[in-house]
């Protein structure tokens, strides 16, 4: 396994694949000499005593589904059917590379054999029905064209090879490209022992159940990915040599089946030089417009009754919640070690606006008109009385009635007054195999955020942060569309950069009250706490201790920039001296463990609850 570095997710599914050919194939996306082809081919291995068919992109539909030969016997004439590509791979692998670039027709040829189980044949003096019983493995490149909806809804696993960025890892590359990849025979053995051991795995009902609240959860559309889902897990389990289904097959199964089916769009990672892009927008205009009706009418759905339920300590989903002023030793206090340097923001913040967490704001665009200073039309709307009077003043009329000349200094522009909100910022964790569940909370509180966002004024912004980099997702905004349309491809899994997300936390922070005029920003922080990935790497140190460094200074820097904090543990286990209670410690926030039982809704409900009670803090 050692061979397959940026390659994890993609040969874990092709040995599952490989136990159970339910799951019917694999696709695995990537950039150009990421290795695509090569883990494909040798896949092979997997399958020691199955065919391995490959289908050419030029190949025709005759080749693929077989045609009719004329043969002659003793003196007559009949029609034979010749085999094609697809029946060449009865029990085995149909291999496509490049499958988005394969003509369209033969794609769904391919698809239909797959999940009817049977080809039709119906040609000049033949009419024949075969049964097909193959897996899919096919690679495709998102920069050349896009996958067939039908396409990424009929296998099971969607994967992603990356560009390796590591030197070292380069270096190995490197000097070893003239070297074939391969499987150890050790993995081989286990893939075969595991096929025996995949019709006697059980899994729960209670775990079924989980699989398909997750699958609600991300908005995972059509009902076949929880039944994959389901198949994947237990395939899992037999690679792994247990009897039932476990609690890390269900997170393994939901991450691959699930998440590239986040709202049915194609997740775009790591293709593009390591970035990830946003899908576009193909919601329908209608949609839309309902969104924007639901954004303009206030509050969303009523949830006191289920708050009430969660106040109830007898419940076994409540969260357990914990005060900030636990005066416990924090993880975080390590060796004194020299001030770490950081990024400088320009932005600078205005002063306080006044007490409360809706202030009023002035601004030249909308709002209640209080008064008219002098300024550039440009800049707002024009007060023509006001500028008339300003012209007269300055210039009295004379005696024959002339009419004042206006100057530039008497031009006055209207001032208004309108409330302010606050600009929430969730930041949250991608690495492990938590990050769908806490993909599903974030995507639902902050749907329920700007529901409400034109009584409240509130703005919402999204930081993403996994492997060596966070993003800013969703810029500060109050468009229910628009975050919808962000809120729909992720990756998971890697390390935890915390110190870039509270650096980028931090400079949200820092321009909020000046450039998007709001009362005061909080932090939503969802993450288990263990940072492994510092901002910068110092020589003769391990990363973990440079990263804790880090954040306990950053962390002392962002709490004079933020009003709140409200931090989310979402690790597997609970634990008394957990790094993300040390971290709401040091932000002098809201410390909340999230029980990997806990279902979206009481999360969510639970995040409001604080959130309310933020608002009407004075």
């Amino acid at each position: 396994m050692q061979s397959f570095f940026g390659q994890k997710d993609p040969f874990i599914a092709l040995c599952l694949l490989a136990v159970n050919p339910g799951l019917k194939g694999v696709l695995i996306g990537g950039p150009k000499g990421t290795g695509k082809t090569s883990i494909c081919r040798a896949a092979k291995a997997l399958w020691p005593d199955a065919p391995f068919v490959n289908v050419p992109l030029n190949c025709s539909l005759e080749r693929l589904t077989g045609g009719v030969d004329l043969r002659f016997e003793e003196g007559k004439t009949h029609l034979v059917h010749t085999r094609g590509l697809i029946e060449k791979a009865q029990g085995g692998v149909l291999f496509v590379d490049q499958i988005n670039l394969l003509e369209e027709g033969l794609q769904q040829t391919i698809l239909q054999a797959l999940s009817e189980g049977f080809l039709r044949l119906e040609m000049v003096g033949l009419s024949k029905k075969i049964k097909t019983n193959f897996s899919l493995i096919a690679t495709f490149d998102p920069e050349e064209k896009p996958l067939l909806p039908s396409l990424r809804s009929k296998l099971a696993f969607i994967t992603y090879t990356r560009t390796i960025g590591h030197l070292p890892m380069r270096m190995y590359m490197a000097n070893n490209f003239e070297q074939s990849l391969y499987i150890a025979p050790d993995i081989i053995h286990r893939v075969q022992k595991a096929k025996r051991l995949y019709p006697d795995i059980t899994i729960t009902e209670k775990q079924i159940v989980k699989i398909c609240e997750l699958a609600t959860l991300m908005g995972v559309e059509g009902n076949s990915p929880e039944c994959f889902a389901v198949q994947c897990a237990k395939a899992n389990a037999a690679l792994s040599h247990r009897a039932a289904v476990a609690i890390e097959d269900v997170d393994l199964a939901s991450r691959l089946v699930f998440m590239s089916r986040f709202t049915n769009h194609e997740m775009v990672s790591d293709v593009k030089n390591g970035k990830s892009t946003p899908s576009k927008d193909q919601t329908p205009e209608k949609r839309r417009k309902e969104e924007s009706k639901r954004q303009h009418k206030g509050s969303g759905p009523d949830h006191r009754s289920q708050s009430h339920r969660q106040n109830d300590p007898s419940k076994k989903d409540q969260p357990e919640t914990m005060k900030s002023e636990t005066r416990e030793v924090s993880v975080f206090q390590d060796e004194e070690a020299p001030s770490l340097s950081f990024p400088e923001f320009a932005a600078k913040t205005k002063a306080s606006k006044g007490s409360g967490r809706h202030v009023d704001a002035y601004n030249f665009k909308r709002g209640r008109h209080v008064q008219s200073v002098p300024g550039d039309p440009k800049k707002g709307h024009l007060d023509i009385l006001a500028t008339i009077k300003a012209a007269a003043r300055n210039n009295p009329v004379n005696r024959r009635g002339k009419a004042p000349v206006i100057r530039p200094a008497d031009i006055h522009i209207k001032k208004y007054k309108q409330k302010s909100g606050l600009l929430f910022i969730f930041a949250v964790d991608g690495s492990g195999s938590m990050a769908i569940n806490r993909l599903g909370v974030v995507r639902k509180a902050i749907t329920g955020l700007l529901e409400k966002a034109y009584v409240h004024r509130d703005k919402v912004a999204m930081i993403y942060f996994r492997n060596k980099e966070a993003k800013l997702i969703l810029s500060p905004s109050n468009s229910l569309s628009k975050a919808s349309q962000v809120l729909r491809s992720f990756t998971a899994g890697g390390k935890t950069p915390l110190s870039k997300a509270l650096i980028e936390a931090f400079s949200l922070a820092k321009q909020a009250r000046s450039k998007w005029d709001v009362a005061g920003t909080v932090l939503v922080l969802f993450t288990d706490g263990r940072a492994n990935m510092p901002y910068k790497n110092i020589e003769g140190r391990s990363d973990e201790s440079v990263a804790l460094q880090e954040i306990r200074q950053l962390a002392g820097a962002l709490n004079k920039e933020i009003i709140a904090s409200i931090i989310f543990d979402t690790k597997r286990y609970k634990a008394d001296n957990a790094e993300a209670k040390s971290l709401a410690n040091l932000l002098g926030g809201k410390y909340i463990y999230i029980h990997h039982s806990n279902t979206a809704s009481v999360t969510t409900s639970v995040l409001e609850k604080e959130i309310d009670r933020i608002r009407k803090e004075k």
